[in-house]
């Protein structure tokens, strides 16, 4: 998002005075705002903008920040065989890190991946 001036006397400086959600950035000679917010919120943000001659303005303007949408990514296992390794993956994407993976409640882990390793039992001992 590019924040822009009408009148003044450029260069202009650019600053917000509240309501920066951490994780963005306003590069105070341009008027960018960029970055990836932390969380999702809503915010006003108090935009001020003076010119060379000090001469100031300044705006609120409601924003709402999202974050993409968490979802675990995988690649379908691949084919166990007995008596070898066996090693499968998933991944997490999208919402706020650091992940936290649970194979049961009391085993979390904030690993942002799950490994699943080792060697399937033969036929005649798997459930």
């Amino acid at each position: 998002m590019t924040f822009t001036a009408a009148g003044g006397e450029p260069p202009f400086k650019w600053s917000i005075q509240k309501g920066l959600p951490r994780g963005l950035n306003l590069d105070a000679s341009t008027g960018v705002l960029s970055g990836k917010p932390s969380q999702p919120e809503s915010s006003v943000l108090n935009i001020r903008v003076a010119d060379s001659k000090g001469f100031t303005a300044t705006r609120s303007i409601p924003v709402s920040f999202t974050t993409d949408p968490l979802q675990i990514s995988q690649t379908p296992p691949p084919p166990a065989m007995d008596g070898v390794d066996f090693l499968w993956g998933l991944e997490a994407t999208g919402g706020v890190a650091p992940y936290k993976f649970a194979l049961a409640p009391s085993s979390a882990s904030k690993e942002a991946r799950l490994r699943i390793v080792g060697q399937p039992a033969p036929p005649s001992q798997r459930a």
